[in-house]
């Protein structure tokens, strides 16, 4: 697949298993809602983020709301807490998503990868906003989460179960 059609299609697939994922209902944006888009150069190159933003205005046209993108290329989730209020709270961000763990995953064992994402979300809740776990595929070859094991991600969803955190798998882009 060629990469521009890959930044159009596979942000959209992520749209589509967001809203296949919870009833619409469930769906965390609600009207006047300031949403944080906190992460890595994946969320600072503004294409994933920019598509989920005009699916929002063009789904929920009645609704409210504000995106504010606070991706930094090569955070990871200790760079990204220590800048958290000047960088997240500043915006007083109702939601939070979280798409972290590439430049996590080279140095970072699986369960205090886990244990940072715990933090993460206790700072987020901490600011009064909805926590969404948005976990970037570290491959791109098709595969689903189901058949890929014991990897970060799949910790991350099981350690979101109890919490009712939203947790969804993007494909890499």
């Amino acid at each position: 697949m060629n990469r521009p059609l890959t930044r159009l299609v596979l942000p959209l697939f992520v749209l589509l298993a967001i809203t296949r994922s919870a009833p619409a209902a469930e769906f965390p944006l609600k009207d006047g809602d300031v949403w944080v888009m906190a992460g890595d150069s994946i969320t600072a190159q503004h294409l994933h983020s920019n598509y989920f933003e005009a699916f929002c205005f063009a789904r929920y046209p009645d609704r409210t709301f504000a995106f504010r993108n606070s991706g930094v290329g090569g955070h990871t989730i200790p760079s990204t807490l220590a800048r958290f209020e000047y960088d997240i709270a500043a915006w007083r961000p109702t939601v939070v998503s979280v798409e972290l763990g590439m430049n996590d995953k080279g140095g970072t064992p699986t369960d205090k990868f886990v244990a940072n994402m715990g933090t993460m979300v206790g700072r987020i809740r901490g600011v009064k906003a909805r926590p969404v776990i948005l976990s970037a595929s570290p491959v791109n070859n098709g595969d689903t989460s189901d058949n890929l094991g014991g990897n970060q991600r799949l910790k991350i969803r099981e350690a979101a179960k109890p919490q009712a955190l939203h947790f969804e798998v993007s494909p890499a882009p």
